[in-house]
């Protein structure tokens, strides 16, 4: 479909390519995405990202949501940084009691964990924020080249327990080729889409970096919902101005907040405010939600 122009792309689940350079190797660079969704979707959520190349050293940096049955816990978020040596560090947790701002930097990298009312929207719809009552964690990430120049931008907003708000910016390099879900970089817009076929090519069968997933649904296995419970957080869903295409996957995410006495209605409204964003049956600031592969000034 489209909004405003612009192609909204429904990713599969699972673990894709977003960007390789060059194709079909990405052994200089490969952003990987892992998205996971209720059974049988048709639309996908971000549930993390990856970076890894020899553009950055080697270095591998990996961004996940767990599930309720991983060691963190339901929504815990732990990045981690195999530097150029080799050495796995834990870096920038998602400390919900502290709620801490930190940073980490080394030769490849310098990230940022900031808590912030602020969050990421649509840049191509010219803002870079709407505020929100809630302050959640936005992760940045500025990748570097051998000689410290900043050339790939990943920003990582947590929306909810189940799903990321991701923007990615990088400087275009026309003596390298690339590919990836994410368009050739080609500065056309037209030519980047990508129908079921050619998503299948982008596929990683293995999970790729991600530790936390199932590789065929991009979650872990979960016990689904009653019949009559996820019924009426359809309803919900819907009647909260969610799309109906949206809604029960909305639902799904609803039901794993727990028991009825377990779900808060922060979490609930974060949920629903997440979903109305990537689409709604209102009329709501347009946003595309999950990975964003945005490129403002020229940059993708």
């Amino acid at each position: 479909g489209k909004r405003n122009t612009e192609v909204l792309q429904a990713v599969a689940t699972g673990v894709h390519s977003l960007i390789q350079m060059p194709p079909s190797t990405g052994s200089d660079l490969l952003v990987t995405g892992r998205f996971g969704a209720v059974s049988a979707p048709t639309v996908a959520i971000l549930k993390g990202l990856a970076v890894q190349g020899s553009f950055i050293g080697s270095g591998e940096l990996v961004v996940e949501i767990q599930g309720k049955n991983d060691p963190g816990g339901m929504g815990a978020v732990q990045p981690t940084w195999k530097d150029a040596s080799g050495i796995r560090h834990e870096i920038l947790k998602r400390d919900v009691a502290n709620k801490t701002n930190t940073s980490w930097t080394d030769e490849h990298l310098h990230a940022t964990l900031q808590w912030t009312s602020l969050n990421l929207v649509d840049v191509h719809h010219g803002s870079s924020s709407s505020s929100s009552s809630t302050l959640r964690p936005v992760w940045t990430f500025h990748f570097k080249t051998e000689s410290g120049e900043v050339f790939l931008r990943v920003y990582m907003t947590w929306q909810s327990d189940t799903l990321f708000d991701a923007t990615i910016s990088m400087q275009k390099d026309h003596s390298h080729d690339q590919e990836g879900l994410c368009g050739n970089f080609d500065c056309i817009p037209g030519d980047d889409g990508k129908n079921a076929t050619q998503q299948e090519s982008y596929k990683i069968s293995d999970g790729g970096l991600f530790q936390f997933i199932d590789a065929s649904t991009g979650r872990g296995p979960v016990s689904p919902p009653a019949a009559t419970e996820l019924s009426g957080l359809v309803e919900g869903c819907v009647a909260a101005g969610v799309a109906p295409g949206l809604s029960e996957m909305c639902a799904h995410d609803i039901s794993r907040l727990g028991s009825e006495s377990d779900k808060k209605k922060d979490d609930i409204d974060d949920i629903f405010n997440s979903y109305k964003f990537f689409g709604s049956n209102r009329a709501v600031t347009p946003s595309k939600r999950g990975a964003g592969c945005g490129h403002p000034n020229g940059h993708r």
